[in-house]
């Protein structure tokens, strides 16, 4: 995704409701305030949008359901995106 988001891709990250753990992780000796994103975050997301929703909710999973009807490609077989329900375990 990082890599398609560096080539003009609209890359769409969904996060859980806390948000993505490395957002803030720190380092033993990291003197960056409390509010200041990571440089790991910032790196590995960069040109990312980012969507917070709990997946686990009935509104939640068709909001994630809903996403690849919405989104427009051009050369990306939509066909492998699958729901919840054909997934094994």
């Amino acid at each position: 995704a990082l890599y398609l988001g560096d080539m003009g891709a609209e890359v769409i990250k969904i996060e859980p409701p806390l948000g993505d753990g490395s957002r803030y992780h720190r380092g033993v000796s990291n003197a960056l305030p409390a509010e200041a994103q990571s440089a790991l975050f910032i790196a590995a997301n960069r040109g990312k949008k980012s969507l917070r929703l709990d997946a686990n909710s009935d509104a939640g999973r068709d909001a994630v359901l809903r996403l690849p009807g919405s989104c427009t490609s051009s050369g990306v077989d939509d066909s492998r995106f699958e729901g919840p329900e054909t997934h094994a375990g």
